[in-house]
């Protein structure tokens, strides 16, 4: 089973390179209707990424929760 940091690792990584291919785009666009589906692609794995990084984030912080709630 994977751990949590290579699971995170993974997930920041994705985050960077979406992030990275979504800045190549924008900035190479010319307008043609190619270019417009390959921001569109580029949108699309842009919004994945975000979506996994905002779970990654809300199951730290309920697993943080929880422990501090089973301690106390």
């Amino acid at each position: 089973m994977a751990s949590f940091e290579s699971i995170q690792r993974r997930i920041d990584l994705r985050f960077a390179l979406a992030q990275k291919k979504m800045d190549e785009t924008a900035l190479s666009n010319q307008g043609g209707t190619e270019d417009m589906m390959v921001f569109l692609d580029a949108s699309r794995k842009m919004a994945t990424a975000t979506f996994s990084l905002t779970e990654q984030t809300r199951l730290k912080h309920s697993l943080t929760k929880s422990i501090i709630d089973a301690v106390q």
